[in-house]
């Protein structure tokens, strides 16, 4: 993390100021060096800082003013929020979200204001998600967001509710993630919200439903139970009105009555129910017959995303865990900056005398 590598730099620093002030009081002229050295350093940092927002610029397609005005923006997120990254590091989030289609169709500040704030969101999601790549998974928010028809102004509401589920469950975000991806065609058809198709994904995982079979089949037994629900109403003893309003309205309820349904019954008697209702291949009947057996979590953790998604506090938290850290780890570095100082002072104090 940025806060880990400050520490490094600072180790670093405190090596290299230590040999060169031995150097020093063996020859002044080195101090000249040492100043060209840094300066040639600073000038290259602006150069990089150069190139990244005029690479922005370019694919975001802005110039003149809007590119300026961005750029301000761009160095405003990472001056003010400390563990957001390097702001060379910020521009190029920025120009992912630019090729994403970030912005797209707006002209002007106002899609300034759109790279703008997604560039902020990722960077919070950057500091509280950390078990995959940043990019990963900004890609997989925002296209999982689409799918729901929602814009990238929902992504910190999105990641909160990740991040507590990531948090809550056994399951970690990446998990989440791809399983809410494959889940989400047929939910988000069918009217559920992203922070419950998170809390269903969360709780399969929870469950030990692995991901690559277990979107297939739960996709699989929604689509079912929405084209043959009388029959599915019938062979699992649910009032068959009942089961056709919650497909209609709550589809996640809908897949809680069933597989509340089929636990009820005796393991022998859930193979043959299961065998009725065609869902009798092996790794889709062994999904559904995890989830028959622990469908109360799904409750759990669908109350938690919704709650999250409204608030936001976990992504709030997480994200002022990571600069506590930062600012710990900075006060660290400066300390041992000051020792190194004081040091140095000693190491230069008799030099000085003698002029």
């Amino acid at each position: 993390g940025i806060a880990s590598a400050i520490a490094s730099v600072v180790e670093t620093i405190a090596s290299a100021v230590m040999q060169i002030t031995g150097m020093i009081l063996k020859a002044a002229g080195v101090v000249s060096a040492v100043i060209a050295g840094l300066a040639i350093a600073a000038v290259k940092k602006a150069a990089d800082v150069q190139v990244a927002y005029q690479e922005l610029g370019r694919i975001a397609s802005l110039a003149g003013q809007d590119v300026m005005k961005l750029r301000d923006a761009i160095i405003a997120v990472g001056t003010a929020t400390p563990g957001t990254g390097s702001i060379k590091d910020l521009f190029e989030l920025a120009s992912f979200g630019a090729r994403m289609g970030i912005g797209e169709g707006l002209e002007g500040s106002l899609k300034v204001k759109a790279i703008e704030a997604f560039t902020k969101s990722i960077a919070r999601v950057r500091m509280a998600l950390t078990d995959m790549p940043t990019e990963e998974a900004a890609t997989y928010i925002v296209r999982i967001l689409r799918v729901f028809g929602l814009g990238p102004e929902y992504i910190d509401n999105f990641a909160s509710a990740l991040v507590k589920l990531d948090n809550s469950s056994t399951a970690t975000g990446r998990d989440i993630l791809d399983l809410t991806r494959r889940l989400s065609g047929v939910l988000s058809t069918l009217g559920a919200m992203p922070s419950e198709v998170m809390g269903l994904a969360a709780a399969m995982r929870d469950a030990g439903v692995e991901v690559e079979v277990g979107g297939t089949a739960m996709s699989q037994l929604f689509i079912k139970t929405a084209y043959k629900t009388k029959d599915y109403a019938k062979a699992l003893k649910i009032p068959f009105q009942e089961l056709e309003h919650a497909i209609n309205t709550k589809p996640i309820e809908a897949l809680k009555m069933v597989l509340q349904a089929i636990g009820k019954f005796s393991p022998v008697d859930q193979l043959r129910v299961l065998s009725k209702m065609q869902l009798q291949g092996r790794q889709t009947s062994s999904v559904i017959l995890q989830m028959a057996n622990n469908w109360q979590m799904i409750d759990t953790f669908m109350a938690e995303g919704a709650e999250e998604w409204k608030s936001q506090n976990s992504l709030i938290e997480a994200a002022n865990v990571r600069a506590r850290q930062f600012y710990s780890i900075l006060e660290q570095s400066t300390n041992k900056l000051t020792a190194l100082a004081a040091k140095v002072g000693d190491m230069l104090m008799p030099a000085a005398i003698a002029l």
